[in-house]
């Protein structure tokens, strides 16, 4: 869903259209009834042919029909935000849009992905593999001039899946910003599909696994050159989102690395309004950081990401708040780093446990950007797992299998602490959770991390 600056190899001046494949039989789908997205076409039926006729003397009154129609435009005005400017609401012909699968940059095709038009909005058929540097179908607008998205403070996209992926937690959804600030309104600026504007994209927000109603995804209007920012710039001269330079937009459907080269997604997503809301104006970079509720580092610790056994791909905004929506989710590791070449971009990466092997450690302050944290709730209460003593102040943890340290129990303060045997504990954090802890017995593969040491010293 983006283009990255370092992968064009062509520029063309006109963006592959991708012809709409024959709709299918369906029955009737109902209307969506969201705010700002209603549409309505003819009259009410319950008022077809009752008009009324005027008096002599005053003007006509308003038919009913035109009363009805007043009272839904008064309504659909009064549910719209006093700052919000609709960007999109995908009411046009399939062919008012672009839509690509990587050859507009010269890259081998991701597959054959196709628009179609229905009732409520537009559909994107996908059918994407990774067949190169990355997997994606993109579709967007480009305008002759610039949008002014100043006097927001959030970009809200509706969407509908109707097709789950066919690859489980490997299709994501993302959105692209493009600014055409640096690229001045030039002639080329508008052509084919943007690559001569700033790419400003959010991504690893929507995994397409979950069928189901309308959904909203609401975006912090805040793009910088920083892969923890809500829109990521891919511009390496480090310039900033200006939101009132805004010339297009593009929706992506991406395939991670761990599918496999060659591996196809396939599914189907509406997409139903796009547009930018809230009460402005749009925060300027520093864009606030990313929350990590439920999280705790694990300071210069270091993992094998080839162990992970989940990638999101430019998503490290997100990264906590997948492990959280993940049962199995113990670990997680970020990695800002970006070599599109080889196919390596800002990612996050889960684990559902680690190795011994898994595990290394940086110098402290690194200059990589590479952090681990594990996951608060993952970890299970110390009398939970293990047999606690209150008379000795002492849990043995000998058999209790652990593959993340434990947390402390409510109401037990121990002194000793046997964590022999648990071969899947293999990094342990800070001990100061345990703050009368004299004693630990540890597993063999265990390494303490700096935290730990000094904690233990």
């Amino acid at each position: 869903f983006f283009i990255d600056p370092e992968l064009i190899v062509t520029r063309r001046a006109t963006p592959p259209i991708s012809k709409p494949r024959a709709a299918r039989a369906s029955p009737s789908r109902a209307r969506s009834a969201r705010a700002g997205a209603h549409r309505e076409t003819g009259e009410p039926r319950a008022f077809r042919g009752k008009h009324l006729k005027p008096r002599e003397g005053r003007a006509a009154p308003p038919s009913p029909p035109q009363m009805m129609l007043c009272i839904i435009a008064a309504a659909a005005l009064a549910a719209r935000g006093a700052g919000e400017i609709v960007i999109e609401d995908f009411a046009g012909p399939v062919d008012a849009f672009f839509l690509d699968d990587g050859t507009a940059a010269g890259l081998p095709s991701s597959g054959n992905s196709a628009l179609e038009k229905v009732d409520d909005g537009l559909r994107l058929n996908y059918d994407v593999a990774r067949n190169g540097p990355f997997g994606a179908a993109l579709m967007g607008k480009i305008w002759d001039g610039y949008r002014d998205l100043s006097n927001a403070s959030s970009i809200r996209l509706t969407y509908r899946v109707e097709a789950a992926s066919s690859l489980p937690g490997h299709a994501t959804l993302g959105v692209v910003l493009l600014d055409g600030r640096a690229c001045g309104l030039a002639p080329h600026c508008s052509a084919g599909i943007g690559l001569a504007l700033t790419d400003y994209l959010a991504s690893g927000n929507v995994v397409l696994d979950k069928l189901g109603g309308w959904r909203t995804l609401e975006i912090d209007l805040c793009g910088e050159a920083n892969p923890y920012a809500p829109f990521f710039g891919l511009d390496r001269e480090g310039r900033s989102l200006d939101p009132a330079t805004v010339q297009g937009w593009r929706l992506g459907i991406v395939v991670d690395s761990l599918a496999g080269m060659g591996n196809p997604a396939t599914g189907s997503i509406v997409f139903g309004e796009l547009a930018a809301v809230g009460a402005g104006p749009a925060k300027p970079p520093p864009c606030a950081p990313p929350p990590r509720a439920g999280a705790r580092e694990l300071v210069d610790v270091r993992v094998n990401k080839a162990s992970a056994m989940k990638v999101f791909e430019l998503g490290l905004r997100h990264c906590a708040e997948h492990c959280a929506n993940d049962g199995a989710c113990a670990y997680f590791s970020t990695d800002p780093r970006r070599n599109p070449p080889v196919g390596a971009y800002p990612s996050c990466y889960l684990f559902a446990e680690l190795h011994a092997d898994d595990v290394t450690f940086a110098a402290p302050g690194a200059p990589d950007g590479v952090r681990t944290w594990w996951y608060e709730d993952a970890r299970e209460a110390l009398c939970d797992a293990c047999a606690c003593d209150a008379a000795t102040r002492r849990a043995d943890c000998t058999r209790a299998d652990l593959a993340t340290a434990p947390r402390p129990s409510a109401g037990f303060d121990p002194l000793s602490i046997d964590l022999s045997g648990n071969e899947r504990l293999v990094v342990l954090g800070a001990l100061s959770d345990f703050p009368s802890l004299e004693r630990v017995t540890l597993p063999h593969a265990l390494t303490l991390s700096s935290s730990a040491a000094t904690a233990c010293s």
